[in-house]
């Protein structure tokens, strides 16, 4: 009987000690797990450029098809251009009723079609007056079908000239965008019109 009452200590014991090892390996594993979740997502998140370390978002503002877009609005502190799409033709809207230059206007289209977001470069309001165009100030906003899209503040060239800074309204950072020239929207009102024979929206 002492034989039998000892086994069954022991295999109490054993038990015992086998749960302990089983809640170990598992509490070891959710760190190893949550260590390399934590470590991919950091290292996806935020890279460094150059000497600046800078946080990856989402690429796209939105999603526009250049074929589509039938309504631009770039206003700046010197004047504000509305290029709207009348009967298949482009037109500039305002502030005058007057046929756009389709050479003007195509690299716009491209660049809302096609710009991606790189990253965050600053959340430092004192430092935005390094990334943003303080003299004209460029707002554009962009309608697809006669849906709004979305508005955004177009900055300074940033690397190169496909490149510039960006800040959403309201938000308080600057984004990195590719693929956007910056140029594209702060041509004087003349450099839309239509070079060849003038055609005035009725």
């Amino acid at each position: 009987m002492k034989i039998k009452i000892i086994g069954q200590i022991t295999n109490k014991g054993n038990n015992n000690k086998t749960i302990y090892i089983v809640i170990g390996l598992i509490l070891i594993s959710i760190i190893i797990i949550s260590y390399i979740y934590v470590m991919n997502k950091s290292s996806s998140s935020i890279h460094r450029r150059g000497d600046i370390l800078v946080e990856e978002i989402d690429e796209k503002l939105f999603v526009a098809d250049s074929a589509k877009i039938d309504k631009i609005e770039i206003v700046r502190t010197d004047v504000s251009i509305t290029l709207e799409k009348v009967n298949g033709k482009w037109m500039i809207t305002k502030p005058l009723n007057y046929q756009a230059d389709i050479n003007a206007v195509t690299p716009i289209l491209g660049n809302l079609a096609h710009f991606k977001i790189e990253s965050i470069i600053s959340e430092k309001s004192e430092n935005f007056g390094n990334y943003l165009d303080s003299a004209l100030h460029p707002v554009v906003t962009c309608y697809e079908v006669g849906k709004l899209l979305g508005t955004f503040e177009v900055g300074k060239y940033a690397i190169n000239y496909s490149n510039a800074y960006i800040k959403l309204p309201n938000e308080n950072r600057i984004l990195l965008a590719s693929n956007l020239a910056s140029n594209n929207f702060t041509k004087p009102l003349n450099f839309f019109q239509s070079k060849l024979t003038p055609e005035k929206k009725e």
